[in-house]
């Protein structure tokens, strides 16, 4: 609601200022005629839709997690209001699906984990969706930021910008413990070397 209002009367309630629209590109074509028939003549020669069947690897398992990182975001990040929020910029997600639920993107957080959690999933809307999945400049630093963390806010570095990810004091507590048996566990990895020496 307060997303829709700043662009309706032009302020940014929560830094006080005046938030100006980014300037429209108008484009005309200069022959409106001879473009369509550019264009026509273009995708008369546009290739053909094709498909083939290809074998590829499927991740084994990964869809029932999600379907209960699903639930598990659900219940951590709706608020009193029945509102779900964004983990990164902390604003309710912004539109909600033809059956009243939110719609949020259910991100891995920690994707090198020897195992899959449902825990290890956030809540995020489709541009920081984006953004912590192609422009993270933290992901290295993550596990360890995560483990330390005492309060709620895990800093991170998205699209060259320095915010936080919120965390619910319980997410944040089952994230640790996971880290904790992913660390005690040996990766596939070192259970091969060990088997064969």
């Amino acid at each position: 609601m307060a997303r829709k209002l700043t662009r309706q009367i032009g302020i940014d309630l929560r830094l006080g200022s005046v938030v100006t629209e980014p300037r429209r590109i108008h484009q005309e074509p200069v022959n409106p005629s001879r473009r369509s028939d550019r264009v026509s003549a273009g995708a008369s020669a546009a290739p053909e839709r094709q498909t083939a069947q290809r074998a590829r690897s499927v991740t084994i398992g990964r869809e029932e997690v999600k379907i209960e990182s699903d639930q598990y975001l659900q219940q951590q990040y709706t608020n009193a209001d029945a509102d779900q929020i964004c983990q990164i910029c902390k604003d309710v997600l912004p539109f909600r699906l033809d059956n009243g639920t939110h719609f949020f993107e259910a991100v891995e957080l920690l994707p090198e984990l020897n195992r899959r959690h449902y825990q290890n999933y956030l809540c995020l809307c489709p541009n920081h969706s984006a953004m912590f999945r192609f422009a993270n400049g933290s992901k290295q630093s993550l596990t360890e930021s995560i483990v330390q963390e005492t309060e709620n806010q895990v800093p991170v570095v998205l699209a060259n910008q320095e915010v936080t990810i919120y965390f619910t004091k319980t997410h944040l507590a089952d994230l640790q413990a996971i880290i904790k048996a992913d660390a005690d566990e040996p990766s596939p990895d070192k259970g091969a070397l060990n088997e064969t020496s």
